[in-house]
Order: C-alpha cells, then sequence, then structure tokens
C-alpha cells in the first residue's frame, strides 16, 4: 500500500535498474571478438549499482577485461552456468578476480571490488527473473522492518541464499496484486526491461 501511494517518486528514482538491465540484455554476447568493449557496453548503465562512493566494481572488471579478457570471459561463463551450484560460483568469480588482480603490482593493496554484491548484480542483469540483487545491510533492514526471522550470521555466504527466499516471499505477494503490476508494466518502455515475471519489481519492493 505505502509503495503504491509513493510509485511516482519511487519509479522517478529506481527505473535506472529496469533500463541497466534492457541495456545489459541487449549487449552480452559471452562469445564476443572484443570481450571488454562488450562488457563495457552491457555496463553502461549500471553506474549507480556497481559504482559508488569507495566502490569501484565496474571499472576493476573493465581493466581487468582489458589485461585478462579471456580470463574474464572465464569468470563469467562460469558464473552464469545455471547447471553449477550457486554459492560455488559466486566464489571462484570472486576468488578469480583476486587472483587476476594479485598479478599486477599497480592494483597492491587494492580491492577487487568483486564481491558477493557485485557477483549478484551480474547474475541480476543476466537472469532478472531468477535472481535479485544481494547485500547484507538492506537484507537486514528489510527482515526487520517485515519482521522476517530467518537470517544467517553476518558474513556469511549462505546469507545470499537466505536473502532470495525471503525476496521470493515477497515476490508471491506482489506478483498477485493486479493494480501493482498494472503500474510496473505501464510505466516501463522499450529502454527498460519488460519485468514479465515482475521480480525486479519485488526486489525494488525490498529496496523501498
Amino acid at each position: 500500500k505505502l509503495y503504491k501511494e509513493d510509485f511516482e517518486r519511487i519509479d522517478e528514482e529506481e527505473r535506472y535498474k529496469w533500463t541497466a538491465i534492457q541495456q545489459f540484455q541487449n549487449n552480452w554476447d559471452i562469445e564476443a571478438d572484443d570481450f571488454k568493449d562488450m562488457l563495457e557496453k552491457s555496463l553502461a548503465k549500471a553506474e549507480n549499482l556497481l559504482t559508488a562512493a569507495m566502490f569501484f566494481a565496474k571499472g576493476m572488471i573493465l581493466n581487468m577485461a582489458e589485461l585478462e579478457p579471456e580470463n574474464v570471459r572465464g569468470m563469467f561463463r562460469n558464473l552464469y552456468d545455471e547447471e553449477q551450484p550457486l554459492l560455488e560460483r559466486i566464489k571462484e568469480f570472486k576468488d578469480k578476480a583476486e587472483e587476476i588482480k594479485n598479478r599486477y603490482s599497480k592494483w597492491e593493496g587494492r580491492n577487487s571490488y568483486q564481491t558477493d554484491f557485485s557477483a549478484t548484480v551480474y547474475l541480476f542483469f543476466r537472469y532478472p527473473d531468477k535472481y535479485y540483487i544481494f547485500k547484507s545491510t538492506k537484507f537486514r533492514n528489510a527482515a526487520k522492518v517485515l519482521g522476517y526471522m530467518d537470517v544467517p550470521k553476518r558474513g556469511t555466504i549462505e546469507s545470499i541464499q537466505a536473502y532470495f527466499k525471503m525476496v521470493d516471499w515477497i515476490w508471491n505477494h506482489v506478483k498477485n496484486d493486479d493494480e501493482l503490476v498494472q503500474l510496473n508494466h505501464n510505466r516501463l518502455t522499450e529502454q527498460e526491461y519488460g519485468d514479465p515475471s515482475n521480480h525486479v519489481l519485488a526486489e525494488d519492493m525490498i529496496y523501498f
């Protein structure tokens, strides 16, 4: 009810997520000859999610892709392999990013910024009807507001699946609210992801 009452403001501030997904979907090609250029185009609308104060996930993954395009291609190929366990894929993505970073003295002492959060953003862009954007603080704040108790110990990778479970719980309510679903679909144009399952809407609801 509160989300619908504040829909105009929320839409103005948060519609960029649907735009970022569509940009990614329009440009992603794991087999691209110039992997770095393709990745840069795919992430062109992702600034608000992958770049923030003291957080430079987008810049670092593009720098890595420029220096070691085939290794970064392999990282994404594995991350998007739906036949492998999710948490293993995320861990390997982070570990491989650290390995690349550690091979270059110019990055000594710096962060790769390829975190659980970053990995779930990439998953969200590729499979928006399945995944959500995990952030520990957002998870805990929303769980507190909702009275949701299934929150693992802070810092554990199992928190990702617990977060997805919570958003799915919300999604099961969201998708059955005809008025809310109509509001969501009416505001989306060709520049935004169509959100047929309303998964992005459920993720936005958690943020709200």
